[in-house]
């Protein structure tokens, strides 16, 4: 798997990927979103949520998810299984 590209048009985009995109672009990266780590991966995931100005709602509908899914995920219950990471990926336009 080549490495994502990420897509950067402003500068409050910029300052969040920087923050996360060591996580994002780690060559350890498998098949889950960003990180082993649940906690680390639920972290994440708030921060591209809020920065993307999504309600849990409206991202559980964008990735076919229940909002109780998508809420266990952000407090790093779980980590996103592979379809689900690619989904992630392909939502906050990171390819």
């Amino acid at each position: 798997m080549s490495c994502p590209v990420i897509n950067i048009d402003s500068i409050l985009i910029t300052n969040v990927f920087n923050k996360i995109s060591p996580k994002i672009l780690s060559p350890e990266k498998n098949s889950n979103f960003c990180s082993n780590n649940p906690k680390e991966t639920g972290v994440i995931l708030l921060n591209l949520r809020n920065l993307y100005k999504f309600s849990i709602e409206e991202i559980s509908n964008k990735l076919t998810i229940s909002s109780e899914e998508y809420r266990n995920l952000e407090k790093g219950y779980t980590n996103p299984s592979k379809d689900l990471s690619k989904r992630l990926y392909q939502l906050f336009e990171i390819v």
